[in-house]
This record gives structure tokens, C-alpha cells and sequence, in this order.
């Protein structure tokens, strides 16, 4: 199957999102999956993300596939991203994907 997916599309793909708070409290985050080889979220804290922006957390909810699309989507415009499970109940946990672009890519066309 081949999906036509365009930024209006990934908008309804996640809830809400923030610029990244990953270094500070990358413990209530598992890492789910990401192009870089690392181990665990501790790595790839050491290796990845230290070397980039800060970067957006775009939280999907429960769905995987939300996550995984959305993921793709970034990676198919050249834009490093990681896809977290969200371990803190506000109010349940979530997948969330991490991309290395500003809140400001979102503001218009």
C-alpha cells in the first residue's frame, strides 16, 4: 500500500506537542524505534541527541501505527526522528516521536 501523506494529514497523527524536554527527563521515555544503533534511551541520549536542535515531542496516544506514520513521514523529509514510549500517566502512557525540528515548523505553509 502506498499512502499520499501531507503535513495536514500528520496533524490529526498526534494530540498535542511541546518542544522537547528528552534531555532533562529522558527516564520516563523507552526507546521504541529509531534508525540510529543504540542499545537503550541512555545512548541514544549520549550519542544522537546532544548533537542536535532541541527538537518537538508529538505525542499519539495508544496507537502504534499513529506513531510508525508519523515517524516515516520525518524521515521521508530528511528529519531525524525517534519513536518513545511515554511512561508517565497524564492520564495514561502514549507513544510520543521525537523529530529534529523547532515548534516553528508547524506555524504555516
Amino acid at each position: 500500500m502506498n499512502l499520499k501523506i501531507d503535513k495536514q494529514d500528520v496533524e490529526y497523527l498526534h494530540h498535542s506537542r511541546m518542544e522537547s524536554f528528552l534531555l532533562e527527563q529522558h527516564d520516563r521515555f523507552e526507546l521504541i524505534k529509531t534508525e540510529f544503533t543504540v542499545p537503550n534511551i541512555d545512548e541514544l541520549i549520549n550519542l544522537v541527541l546532544w548533537n542536535h536542535n532541541t527538537g518537538t515531542l508529538h505525542w499519539t496516544g495508544l496507537e502504534y501505527i499513529n506513531a510508525l506514520i508519523l515517524y516515516q513521514w520525518f524521515a521521508e523529509k530528511g528529519i531525524d526522528a525517534i519513536i518513545l514510549w511515554d511512561m508517565a500517566e497524564n492520564p495514561t502512557c502514549s507513544y510520543v516521536v521525537w523529530a529534529d525540528v523547532e515548534m516553528k515548523y508547524w506555524e504555516g505553509e
